[in-house]
C-alpha cells in the first residue's frame, strides 16, 4: 500500500494523502474522506488514516485530507 503525500494550496493545512492498492486496476475506484475534527487544530487527517488503509485493503484508492482548521492563524478573505 501505497501512500503519497501532496499539497492542494500554499496554506500548511492544506495538504491531503492518497493511498491506492499495491496493484491498482486500470480504473480504480476513489473514495474521499474529510475527517470530522469539528476545525480544532488539535485534530487533523491521522483521524482518518485507520480507515483509509481499510479502505485501500477493499480496493479502493483514498484520499484523505486535511483542512484548515481554527486556531491555526489564518485569517480568512
Amino acid at each position: 500500500m501505497a501512500r503519497t503525500p501532496d499539497r492542494y494550496g500554499s496554506e500548511r493545512s492544506q495538504r491531503a494523502d492518497l493511498r491506492l492498492p499495491a496493484r491498482p486496476p486500470r480504473r480504480l475506484p476513489v473514495i474521499v474522506l474529510v475527517h470530522g475534527g469539528f476545525w480544532r487544530r488539535s485534530n487533523t487527517r491521522v483521524l482518518m488514516r485507520g480507515l483509509a488503509r481499510g479502505f485501500v485493503g477493499e480496493g479502493y484508492a483514498a484520499r484523505n485530507v486535511e483542512y484548515r482548521r481554527i486556531g491555526t492563524g489564518v485569517k480568512s478573505a
